[in-house]
């Protein structure tokens, strides 16, 4: 399993201080969730091929492991052009992931209905994708926190390209195990987002890796069972969040926690 932070960590950092971080840390991904902020990654000069951002990236062994869209497709309509745009800009570049939401459920549906609602699109996004090599990645997020809600909206769309970002904080939230969430997805996944923390009055409270209440190693654990090898994202959502601690702070932190509790697993 392969370390990996999401600049979502880092709104203030300019590119030069992201590439400090990747070599100083051994961190083998990035996941872009803007870039000096650009939020519209697309749009960065930095993940245009061939530029000096990326050609470090590769100097250095990390991959972007993954574009970070908005596009939820509880609105089709408004969700397909984003995600396109930005299947583009990830096959440009190489990388193999962007992802994508669920959303809310439409005023009216069940789950049920809601995945054979977004499904026809899910496959044209898909169709896209794999054209062009990527994977549509939909993040266990909204009213699809657990991933055996997620698992309907794979089985109603019926992709190969359709994949899974599994945030474990939000579908252990939800009463969801780790055995439960690999299960329910089995090898559709291909990303993991890591964050602790506790719930105070139905609200995250963040903090520091492995300083919260949920269980981490378990989630590794599982992980390493089920052969996952992908990438194990840090997502500290500084950027929404400011008055979590830096990312000076944030960072060095996680790196040594997951090195310490990988080492831990039997």
């Amino acid at each position: 399993m392969k370390p990996c932070f999401s600049t979502l960590g880092c709104p203030e950092w300019n590119v030069g201080q992201i590439l400090d971080c990747i070599r100083d840390l051994r961190f083998e991904g990035v996941e872009i969730r803007g870039l000096e902020g650009e939020m519209w990654v697309p749009a960065s000069p930095h993940l245009r091929p061939g530029s000096d951002f990326l050609a470090e990236l590769h100097r250095l062994g990390c991959v972007v492991a993954c574009l970070g869209s908005s596009a939820s497709f509880g609105k089709p309509d408004a969700a397909m052009e984003e995600c396109k745009a930005y299947i583009e800009a990830a096959s440009a570049i190489g990388c193999k992931l962007v992802r994508v939401f669920g959303g809310q459920l439409p005023e009216g549906m069940d789950r049920a209905q809601a995945a054979r609602a977004m499904a026809p699109a899910l496959r044209e996004a898909c169709d896209f994708a794999a054209e062009r090599g990527v994977f549509v990645g939909l993040e266990t997020h909204d009213a699809w926190c657990r991933c055996d809600q997620v698992a309907m909206i794979l089985e109603a769309a019926d992709h190969p390209a359709l994949k899974v970002i599994w945030d474990c904080h939000h579908s252990l939230r939800q009463g969801e195990t780790p055995g439960q969430s690999l299960a329910a997805v089995g090898d559709a996944l291909v990303h993991v987002h890591l964050k602790d923390g506790f719930m105070v009055d139905g609200k995250a409270q963040y903090r520091l890796f492995g300083e919260g209440d949920l269980p981490l190693r378990e989630v590794l654990q599982t992980l390493k069972d089920a052969g996952y090898e992908g990438y194990l994202s840090l997502e500290w959502e500084k950027k929404w969040h400011p008055n979590l601690p830096e990312p000076e702070v944030a960072f060095p932190q996680f790196r040594r926690k997951l090195d310490e509790l990988l080492a831990s697993l039997e």
